[in-house]
């Protein structure tokens, strides 16, 4: 029988405080398996949340390197354009955006950080799922 690592319900109940005593690696491990849940709750409300929380207080540095773009970052649209067309760049530590008609005023291909691309996600799933109910 599986057993979760985290109380995901203690944990929204508590603002999504970090949870001690488990590695950060299993607890990527097990946001990994429920970012991919087909259910709404598990996956926008617990893991969603969740995750932009500890990425953008860099709880998940270490477990977003290991987990590779393909996981992480593939599947995200561009905030700015909107294109599936997003790539890590790892001596940049940020997500790049591929479409070439997505640049800065300076002409540079427009940069993201994993933080802001969580929160970009998370925001776009509630105003979905607002409009939905």
């Amino acid at each position: 029988m599986h057993r979760d690592l985290v109380d995901w319900t203690a944990a929204a109940d508590g603002n999504f405080v970090f949870p001690t005593g488990v590695a950060a690696h299993r607890i990527g491990d097990e946001l990994a398996a429920m970012l991919v849940s087909p259910d709404p709750r598990v996956r926008d409300e617990r893991a969603y949340t969740a995750a932009a929380g500890w990425i953008r207080a860099g709880h998940l540095d270490d477990v977003l390197v290991a987990m590779g773009d393909t996981a992480v970052i593939r599947p995200h649209r561009c905030p700015a354009c909107n294109t599936m067309g997003l790539m890590w760049r790892d001596e940049l530590q940020r997500v790049l955006c591929t479409n070439r008609r997505c640049v800065t005023k300076a002409g540079m291909s427009r940069t993201w950080s994993l933080a802001r691309l969580a929160h970009e996600h998370v925001a776009v799933e509630r105003y979905l799922h607002v409009r939905a109910t």
